[in-house]
């Protein structure tokens, strides 16, 4: 059947087959792979360059808020070509001066003595999406003559050179790349779908596009109605936080594709401003087998985090994390396997089981996380483990020296009879993921936690 579907894609794009030719930039074709059924069932030709009116905006720290409008013609007289480069680019229906971009160009001038350009090309990301899809090509040949004119004449290190896109600029920066010998690396933020996810490597972002491809998918989805993204891993890392769709918080229906959309963004802008808490994420077949606490462990290097300080040497492949819901203000969680395991009848003869509502909190010598319900845990009986991963959206820096179970039994006429109104644990476990260790927590004797209270349990 694919060799059948193959055959009838090149016969069908070698019948309608063009192509277009812009002097440095090359030729462009419109016949497979850049036409293929079903991902591409429409033939685009990329509009002319003077339309599309690339435009480069260079910032530096010696002007971090006026731009200088470059090309190779146009370069600075005192452009420093031993620095870093860092390129972001937008996607569709945006421009290089909105506020995610700004933000990013100050943050990377502010962590980094780098040049900063903002790629502009919001005269060729308009309607049809197709045709905006298409002039992606011509934007990242742009940015490759661009840069490869910096690499030859300005002394510019193509290992260097970092390259960040949103969206469509995610896949500009893949065209970018594979022009661009030895580019260091780019940065996916939501690769768009529509239009490219599982087609050739050469229609998209692949990791052959740079020495070190990493991305985020927060949107991916099966049709564009309900996401922009993609699911597929294209990099040498893919994160996918709260699975890579739906991202929480974004529970408004005609908002919701695109806060999800702009939410690797966000994550991207957090993890380069605020090292309080790190965006931990772990190799996983599967979101649910992540939610499961299956999926825990790292490499021998250690755990990898989402953004910009993502490493080529720890884990690499599918790594899944969770983060806080998109109304709030900062995004980052820290992620423990909470076990609890509760006396049996040696311990207390008195209990039988308990149905109702239980929540952790952990604490430092000085700090203390947020209380976290524990969702899947609701009845306990005898002699029973419970385990739950649970994601803190307060960070602590420090070890943790105690925790604190409250509990408060479920009320309704039946329950009332049925189940005991007080439990007890005889101790709880606490697997740090981040540190791969586990901490045992006890009380002093094994102490009943009545409905509507808590009990503090300490290192034992």
């Amino acid at each position: 059947m694919k060799s059948t579907l193959i055959l009838f894609n090149l016969l069908f794009t070698f019948i309608t087959a063009n192509k277009i030719c812009f002097n440095s930039l090359g030729c462009f074709i419109d016949s497979f792979p850049f036409k293929v059924f079903p991902q591409r069932p429409l033939a685009w030709l990329p509009d002319y360059p003077r339309k599309i009116s690339t435009q480069f905006l260079l910032f530096t720290r010696e002007n971090p808020k006026e731009p200088i409008s470059v090309n190779v013609t146009t370069i600075p007289e005192n452009f420093n070509g031993t620095r870093p480069l860092k390129c972001v680019v937008h996607g569709f229906l945006d421009n290089a001066l909105s506020d995610w971009l700004l933000e990013i160009k100050d943050n990377f001038l502010k962590l980094e003595d780098t040049n900063v350009i903002l790629i502009n090309w919001n005269k060729g990301n308009f309607f049809p999406y197709g045709q905006a899809a298409t002039n992606t090509r011509v934007v990242g040949a742009e940015i490759a003559v661009l840069v490869n004119h910096l690499i030859e004449n300005y002394g510019l290190n193509s290992t260097r050179v970092h390259i960040i896109g949103h969206s469509l600029g995610s896949h500009i920066a893949g065209y970018a790349g594979e022009r661009i010998k030895n580019l260091g690396r780019i940065t996916g933020l939501d690769p768009a779908g529509p239009y490219f996810e599982f087609t050739e490597e050469i229609v998209r972002l692949d990791r052959t596009d740079a020495l070190f491809v990493d991305t985020i998918h927060s949107d991916a989805a099966s049709t564009v109605l309900n996401g922009y993204g993609m699911y597929q891993g294209i990099g040498h890392v893919d994160f996918y936080p709260n699975g890579g769709y739906n991202q929480p918080g974004c529970n408004i229906i005609n908002d919701r594709v695109s806060c999800s959309h702009s939410a690797a963004v966000k994550f991207f802008i957090e993890s380069m401003s605020d090292q309080r808490c790190k965006f931990y994420g772990f190799k996983c077949n599967s979101k649910k087998e992540f939610d499961e606490g299956k999926c825990l462990s790292c490499g021998s290097n250690g755990c990898n985090t989402m953004g910009y300080n993502v490493s080529q040497d720890k884990d690499l492949g599918n790594l899944y994390l969770r983060t806080q819901p998109m109304s709030k203000t900062q995004f980052c969680q820290q992620h423990y396997l909470i076990s609890l395991y509760s006396v049996s009848s040696e311990d207390n003869s008195n209990l039988t089981k308990a149905y109702g509502v239980f929540s952790v909190q952990l604490e430092s010598e000085d700090q203390q996380t947020d209380v976290k319900v524990l969702e899947t845990i609701k009845t306990v009986q005898l002699q029973s483990t419970h385990k739950q991963l649970v994601s803190f959206d307060v960070a602590i820096n420090q070890d943790v020296k105690s925790l604190v179970i409250y509990f408060s039994k479920f009320n309704g006429f039946l329950e009332r009879f049925l189940y005991d109104s007080k439990w007890s644990f005889k101790y709880v476990e606490v697997f740090d993921p981040i540190n791969q260790k586990t901490m045992k927590f006890c009380t002093e004797n094994i102490k009943i936690i009545e409905s509507d209270s808590y009990e503090r349990f300490f290192l034992c």
